[in-house]
């Protein structure tokens, strides 16, 4: 090879390390790349759900299998219609009758599966009693196949602190508000909510311009409309908030949508977001703070314990 063709040659191949080196530059660096950072899975089938969380137990037992007609159906209590209304009259809920040697103080004694008449009416009929639970079965439940395997959820579960669907472990008392469901809108309307694709625990995906969240809250005790702090936070990752700054949440004249399981409820407090400066695909975690009169303190919903299924459905994606 003549000393012109080994230069040409040489040259070439300074000139493509240089214009791969300066392609490797233009390349955008992916946020969610980083693993700490991940965007929630947004896959909705009952597998996703941690066998042993509230979410899961009712999605799987209490709403198939016990809010049957003219049962668990707020017809009388515990009701199963709803995941809060289930949590609400089951954990640290009093007892409208107790067996002979009066074990039991509460329904789900929160650590104590021994002691909570849910689990002890799965397993041991209780005379006075209406018998074993449950005491029908409809047809779409899987109870029969899998009772074995759901006492031990429900066992496991109460166990394990009895929390509810945001990991928290609750205490004796008034309880904790509890965020129910969130939506978004175009700014400055209430009708043709913007949708999740990929079910009902994908992320909402919205315009990088003004929106409207609104957000349902349930408290055992005080009205959504009396609530106090009202407080949301914006962040661009699904974990680190407190170095994210508060936002003010509106309260504002109900209007009605359907709830994290598709339920119409009301929908009271709205966040009002400027999404302009977001570029296309960038994911945007919501999280709410509010205050009951019973409490000292405002509740964070979702938070670091919640499961990602609730990370997800507090989740905004910019299309």
């Amino acid at each position: 090879m003549s000393y012109v063709n080994r230069f040409l040659l040489l040259l070439s191949v300074v000139m493509a390390i240089v214009f791969l080196d300066s392609c490797k530059k233009d390349v955008a660096i992916n946020p969610f790349d980083d693993p700490s950072i991940q965007a929630p899975v947004v896959n909705t089938d009952s597998v996703n759900l941690e066998p042993n969380s509230f979410a899961y137990l009712h999605k799987n037992i209490f709403k198939p299998t016990c809010s049957n007609s003219g049962c668990h159906d707020g017809t009388f209590e515990p009701d199963f219609r709803t995941i809060y209304s289930s949590y609400n009259t089951l954990v640290y809920h009093p007892l409208i009758s107790n067996n002979a040697a009066g074990t039991f103080t509460y329904r789900v004694m929160p650590g104590n599966a021994d002691l909570s008449v849910l689990h002890e009416r799965l397993i041991n009929f209780i005379p006075n009693s209406s018998g074993i639970m449950p005491l029908a079965v409809d047809q779409g439940s899987d109870w029969e196949e899998k009772e074995t395997e759901y006492i031990q959820n429900i066992k496991d579960w109460i166990n394990d602190g009895a929390k509810d669907i945001y990991g928290n472990i609750p205490s004796l008392g008034n309880l904790h508000p509890k965020g129910i469901g969130i939506v978004a809108f175009q700014s400055g309307t209430t009708s043709n909510p913007y949708v999740r694709l990929g079910g009902s625990n994908a992320p909402i995906e919205v315009p990088a311009s003004n929106i409207d969240v609104w957000f349902a809250l349930d408290d055992d005790q005080t009205a959504a409309s009396q609530m106090q702090f009202n407080k949301y936070k914006l962040n661009d990752s699904p974990y680190y908030f407190t170095e994210v700054g508060y936002g003010d949440l509106q309260i504002e004249s109900a209007i009605t949508e359907d709830d994290l399981w598709g339920s119409p409820t009301s929908f009271t407090h709205k966040a009002s977001l400027d999404l302009s400066t977001f570029s296309v695909g960038t994911y945007l975690y919501l999280r709410v703070y509010v205050q009951d009169e019973d409490h000292p303190n405002p509740v964070e919903f979702p938070n670091d314990g919640s499961h990602q299924s609730m990370l997800a459905y507090f989740t905004l994606k910019v299309i």
